[in-house]
């Protein structure tokens, strides 16, 4: 939780859980998805969705001052990175690439 935190995703004790309870938030999500958490912590789906979103909140973090160092190295020739993946892209690419890896688990790689 507290990574989630720190990368402001989670900023209060509601919102935390929404996530959990109803597998909603209200900026990254469109709509619930409680079959994301249903399962609990020993179920790859639900630590699968808090990394993405640590990840989608660390990356909205980093993103402008990225663009701001890129734009004074490179000028011109950098216009601006990617957009940041949505929530509900990147959990079913995460899906497709277990698939296409036959992965089951959490320790394969």
């Amino acid at each position: 939780v507290r990574g989630l935190q720190e990368v402001g995703v989670i900023e209060s004790v509601d919102m935390f859980c929404d996530l959990i309870q109803r597998g909603w938030h209200h900026r990254l999500m469109k709509t619930p998805n409680p079959m994301l958490f249903k399962k609990g912590p020993g179920s790859l789906k639900f630590w699968q969705a808090l990394v993405l979103l640590w990840s989608i909140g660390l990356q909205e973090k980093v993103q402008h001052p990225f663009n701001d160092k890129m734009k004074a190295v490179a000028g011109k020739a950098f216009s601006k990175a990617p957009g940041i993946k949505a929530f509900p892209r990147s959990i079913e690419k995460a899906d497709d690439y277990m698939v296409k890896r036959e992965m089951k688990g959490h320790n394969e790689k």
